[in-house]
């Protein structure tokens, strides 16, 4: 299903504009991409099939986005005539034509950024803010850490973030209630798609998790989850200062 939208044959990208080393730095960055495929396919298909299934569409798409990204994207309907009243589009590239225009639309009227740091939200209840993208949790000789979205952060800006966010907890262990603590781990699609992200912070790559584990704590997720960890002693060596 997500492959049949991005491959689409016949819409040229410059007619939306798409810009892949700029999309970096844009709400395209919020969003992964087969997500954002599913998201847009799910709600077409849910559409009948009748002359105005295409104006109803773009009408479903911004109700169901306007509660996230605010009343500015009523204005979406108005920027997308041209895209509607394209009838050699078939179904394929009329959703990939919508999708990439939706968010040329979100990058002129909202500030990725901004957005991102007032919707970011880090794991509540157990787990225990560092700052304002890693918090922790705690149980027994393991301590989980939970990474926020920080897709429009730079890498190194990410990278400043995260260390200092390990340092934080680093000095937590002196505490007596981390003194049984063995070993920090972190459970994410992330780990799975970029391992070596994480070991570039010490992190040690233990591959996919069971499906037991994925059915109890990742049952929405639909791509492969990994975990990774990294040992106390290694940990504090590397982050107490």
């Amino acid at each position: 299903m997500n492959g049949d939208i991005r491959n689409g044959a016949g819409v040229e990208s410059g007619m939306i504009g798409l810009d892949k080393q700029r999309s970096n730095r844009t709400f395209r960055r919020l969003v992964r991409e087969k997500d954002a495929d599913r998201l847009f396919q799910e709600l077409f298909s849910n559409l009948p099939d009748n002359l105005e299934k295409r104006s109803l569409f773009i009408q479903e798409l911004v109700d169901s986005s306007s509660p996230r990204y605010g009343e500015v994207v009523r204005d979406f309907p108005n920027v997308i005539q041209e895209v509607l009243a394209d009838t050699a589009l078939g179904d394929k590239d009329f959703l990939l034509a919508v999708r990439e225009a939706f968010y040329d639309f979100l990058d002129r009227n909202l500030d990725p950024r901004e957005f991102e740091s007032k919707t970011r939200t880090t794991k509540e209840g157990l787990f225990i803010p560092l700052n304002e993208i890693l918090s922790f949790g705690h149980d027994g000789e393991i301590i989980h850490i939970h990474l926020a979205s920080a897709r429009t952060l730079e890498p190194d800006e990410r990278t400043v973030m995260i260390t200092d966010g390990f340092e934080k907890l680093a000095k937590k262990f002196a505490e007596p209630e981390f003194q049984a603590v063995k070993k920090v781990t972190i459970t994410s699609w992330i780990v799975a798609k970029k391992p070596e992200f994480f070991e570039t912070f010490g992190f040690v790559t233990d591959g996919p998790i069971d499906e037991s584990v994925r059915q109890e704590y990742f049952k929405d997720e639909t791509g492969p989850i990994s975990a990774a960890h990294i040992d106390r002693e290694v940990f504090l060596k590397r982050y107490l200062k």
